[in-house]
């Protein structure tokens, strides 16, 4: 609860106050209205008349509660949309800071978690969260009250709620960890729905390795989640229901008990039980689940949040600090370079380089090499994705930021994702898409349409071409080419060795590009040979 309470003071203070003065208000007015009716029920008589006073006090308190309420609650909602609004921006910000090594590690469905489930859990706070103050400031009030009328009464309605209160808090760390644990094994659920949605077809022609994959890896992260899920029910039900068995006791013991001990006096008791009968207790333990999974959501977003923060001043540490933006280059020097990936035990797994790479003006460069031999990791540290562990890189002679270097590249990975929409570039230049959708012969399934492509959904071939087209509008000084021409015809595929490349060589461009088609060998002006992680071989055509 306190997490929850410090994150709402945390965004916003000045509208905290007001909802604060809107609902001090607001739970005078239901005050006002529980003790008059407690006064006309205590004070009945067959022969009394209400005056008009009795009259106008409960119906303004009662439409001034509901208006106040009203508005109160309204208040909340836009508060609370305005808080997950803002941790999601805040994520997905430190998201885009963070390099892309070191988000790898994050794992995605953290990331997801947080934005989606742990963001809703707070939101759907928002019903209850007025309602629970309420009745928090209406228990104060209450048992203030009850004291005035028995102060016994009231001591011992304190010392309930606190042993209630104990025995919630020390359950409540003893599952806090159980549900922690369950939620961080939810991962494993969704990379297995991530596995079957992106393998598919794999699974489809190989019904025997889709039941094996549907009984040992679905089913048995989906066992172990229920199983720790149901230990987590079971855990809050005995949390509230400790709690709940206590405060009914204590009504005993006050109701039968103390009028038989000479404690209360008949009067007394009628009082009394009407006051204790508005001190909303139980509605305050039945919501306590849900402020409980959203104060773990609270935990686990800032686990996160901190996390991200960490990995972001981590990676500046690692950037040059000196030299300033450019537009253009004449050589790229990669010194000595090495990279390598290593597992949870600090095993190494695999290693590029050392490597010593130059990258001139103007010029084609192709590197080839067989599966795992580096090729897609020495792009990443070509065009400054990954940090080399060891060496130095240098532009013109001189180091610059990571910023700087790359945005001397436009880039199409293996993997390429393509965008609904023309990021980063003027909408001015939008009119040249028609050209090159026409150039890369797709301009009758791709149109620009509202600011946004009318479809993406292509063939691998026809998506690359896209994914070309963006990267020639980009208009950047390098162009990277991880494996393009693989999933073209051959006569795309002739086309771009020996029309496309030159022309882009004409311009002024560099390119880079990872092939395995030795029939186009003499398209580059230099060849990079790659094995087991190192250059084997240079050629210059």
């Amino acid at each position: 609860m306190l997490d929850i309470i410090h994150l709402f003071i945390k965004h916003s203070k000045e509208k905290n106050h007001l909802l604060l003065k809107i609902g001090f208000i607001a739970t005078l007015c239901e005050i006002i209205l529980v003790f008059s009716i407690i006064n006309a029920i205590s004070f009945y008589h067959p022969a009394r008349v209400f005056s008009f006073q009795s009259y106008a006090i409960y119906f303004s308190s009662y439409i001034l509660f509901i208006l106040l309420s009203q508005s109160l609650k309204q208040h909340t909602i836009e508060l609370t949309e305005s808080i997950v609004s803002t941790i999601r921006e805040q994520i997905i910000n430190k998201v885009r800071q963070v390099e892309l090594q070191e988000i790898e590690t994050v794992g995605i469905n953290d990331i997801y978690n947080a934005i989606t489930i742990d963001t809703q859990n707070i939101a759907d706070l928002v019903d209850i969260l007025w309602y629970i103050i309420n009745c928090l400031i209406l228990i104060i009030i209450g048992v203030v009250y009850l004291g005035y009328i028995s102060g016994l009464s009231s001591v011992y309605i304190l010392m309930t709620i606190g042993l209630g209160g104990l025995f919630y808090v020390i359950n409540l760390k003893r599952i806090s960890k159980k549900v922690l644990l369950a939620r961080n094994e939810e991962q494993y659920l969704f990379k297995s729905i991530n596995d079957l949605i992106y393998g598919i077809q794999e699974l489809k022609i190989n019904e025997k390795k889709s039941d094996d994959f549907f009984n040992s890896n679905y089913l048995s992260n989906m066992t172990r989640i229920r199983d720790l899920r149901i230990q987590v029910g079971f855990a809050i039900s005995d949390g509230i229901l400790i709690p709940f068995s206590i405060w009914y006791i204590a009504i005993f013991i006050i109701i039968f008990l103390f009028p038989y001990a000479g404690l209360l006096s008949k009067q007394t008791l009628v009082q009394a039980f009407q006051v204790i009968l508005y001190i909303p207790v139980t509605f305050i333990l039945e919501q306590l689940p849900y402020v409980f999974l959203a104060g773990i959501s609270v935990k686990r977003i800032a686990m996160l949040e901190n996390r991200l923060t960490r990995l972001i001043q981590t990676s500046d540490k690692k950037q040059p600090v000196c030299g300033t933006e450019r537009q253009s280059f004449s050589t790229i020097d990669f010194q000595d370079i090495v990279f390598f990936y290593q597992d949870n035990t600090q095993n190494l797994q695999f290693q590029l380089g050392p490597v010593n790479l130059t990258i001139h003006q103007n010029e084609i460069l192709f590197i080839v090499g067989g599966n795992g031999s580096g090729k897609s990791t020495l792009l990443k540290l070509i065009t400054g994705l990954y940090f080399p562990h060891e060496g130095s890189i240098l532009i013109d002679n001189e180091k610059t930021t990571m910023e700087a270097h790359r945005a001397l590249f436009s880039a199409i990975f293996t993997d390429v994702h393509l965008f609904k929409r023309l990021y980063g570039i003027e909408r001015s230049r939008h009119t040249e898409l028609q050209k090159y959708l026409k150039m890369m012969q797709i301009d009758h399934v791709v149109s620009y349409e509202n600011n946004r492509f009318r479809t993406l959904d292509l063939s691998t071939g026809q998506k690359k071409r896209l994914a070309m087209i963006v990267a020639l509008m980009e208009d950047r000084p390098i162009y990277v080419f991880d494996e393009w021409a693989a999933e073209q015809s051959p006569q795309f595929k002739s086309y771009f060795y020996n029309t496309l490349l030159p022309d882009l060589k004409l311009q002024g461009k560099t390119i880079i590009s990872v092939n395995h088609d030795p029939q186009f060998e003499d398209a580059a002006d230099r060849i990079y040979y790659l094995a087991d992680g190192k250059v084997i071989r240079v050629f210059s055509c």
